[in-house]
């Protein structure tokens, strides 16, 4: 696997907008030599451009993802054979000034650990928390997701993975964890969009997955929005989905 360093410098270029400033640097080197090309390059850069932000063409890529999973029903959990709930990392908050100026969750990194809070009242089975320090912070996510699920939701996590620096270390580091308690089967928390990968990389280390997905898109923009340029976010996160799971399958074993 290579430096996440390396893989955010590749992703600014291959994902927008680094991808289009590529398309119209191309074009204003080519505007002089070869003038066709360059038109042809900016129209392209503009068609690109629509469709990156279009909300439709990023709930299309969303829908696909989240059709290879579905929610984890309260009852079928409490009977479910799954031993233990890990719940993965979703970023972080740096330096957060109201609290004290550490580092605590992401937005998206308190929506997995309030499910994982939920699975762990409906079932009793204990929590597992997963997520490194890749940038060399000053904590793991591990650690600010164990202390918001202790101090705030007075949950107990009873192991914390805080070395990895992608979702395959996630996978491959709490795997060792579980497989040295005897622990097999498991929850796994994320995003709905994300899971097909997540739970594809614990699967290759060998530990049997019930998908626990949250934050499914559940409604669109009202008619004409969802047609109309917007932002770059949802598109982005699932064009990362699709290339990490074409990645994985061929690259990460």
């Amino acid at each position: 696997m290579t430096s996440p360093l390396f893989n955010s410098l590749i992703k600014s270029l291959i994902f927008p907008p680094g991808n289009l400033l590529l398309l119209m640097l191309l074009a204003f080197l080519c505007m002089r030599r070869w003038p066709k090309l360059a038109r042809f390059t900016l129209v392209l850069a503009m068609l690109a451009l629509y469709l990156q932000s279009a909300p439709w063409v990023s709930e299309a890529m969303i829908q696909y993802l989240e059709s290879k999973t579905q929610a984890l029903n309260p009852q079928r959990a409490a009977a479910d054979p799954a031993q233990l709930t890990v719940v993965l990392g979703c970023g972080r908050y740096p330096e957060a000034p109201e609290y004290g100026g550490v580092d605590t969750l992401s937005t998206c990194g308190l929506a997995r650990v309030r499910y994982g809070a939920y699975l762990y009242r409906a079932t009793g089975r204990p929590i597992l928390v997963a997520g490194g320090a890749p940038y060399g912070e000053q904590r793991s996510e591990a650690d600010a997701m164990a202390e918001v699920l202790e101090r705030e939701f007075r949950i107990p996590v009873m192991f914390r993975e805080g070395g990895s620096r992608n979702t395959w270390e996630n996978a491959k580091n709490s795997a060792a964890i579980l497989k040295r308690e005897g622990l097999t089967h498991i929850f796994l928390v994320t995003h709905a969009k994300d899971m097909s990968r997540a739970a594809w990389a614990f699967r290759e280390q060998g530990i049997q997955v019930t998908e626990a997905p949250t934050l499914f898109k559940t409604k669109s923009p009202a008619w004409p929005l969802p047609y109309l340029p917007d932002n770059f976010y949802e598109f982005r996160w699932a064009l990362h989905e699709l290339v990490g799971i074409l990645y994985y399958r061929l690259v990460a074993h």
